[in-house]
């Protein structure tokens, strides 16, 4: 497993940061930004166990070529929806703190992107995240939400 791991990782490396496809077509590949851009990948996991959740976001540039990273640790066992929103929030913060603009946010979780274009009022956790979310992203409209399978 680790020495699996390992080539991969080094296949990735060899490639400029980007894994190439070989013969298996449905597999899901990182596609860049627009020229002139910057696509920041997010994610979230819960440990329920351990009563921890983390969100963890990747930029890298209109060439594939990594720009920069984080991860963050939190108390809680939040639904996913709440962990992946909580991670999107953390990110769009991230990127301001970072002065960047023109950024393309990716999350797995089609539910929050789908809510962030929402008009509706939702007054739970999830939804207090998502307000905050919207809130960010009217005063940084070069943001964009995406959407990506994983």
């Amino acid at each position: 497993m680790a020495r699996e791991q390992l080539q991969k990782w080094r296949r990735v490396q060899q490639h400029g940061g980007l894994e190439r496809s070989s013969s298996n077509n449905n597999r899901i590949q990182w596609q860049p930004p627009r020229g002139g851009e910057l696509k920041c990948n997010i994610d979230a996991v819960v440990f329920k166990d351990q009563h921890k959740f983390g969100v963890g976001m990747c930029i890298r540039n209109d060439q594939g070529r990594f720009v920069k990273a984080r991860t963050m640790w939190f108390h809680g066992n939040p639904p996913p929806m709440e962990a992946e929103a909580w991670a999107l929030r953390e990110a769009i913060t991230w990127l301001v703190e970072l002065e960047l603009s023109r950024v393309v946010i990716e999350l797995d979780y089609l539910l929050v992107v789908n809510v962030i274009s929402d008009t509706s009022i939702n007054n739970s956790e999830f939804g207090c995240i998502i307000n905050s979310c919207k809130q960010l992203l009217r005063n940084h409209p070069n943001f964009d939400i995406s959407f990506v399978k994983r």
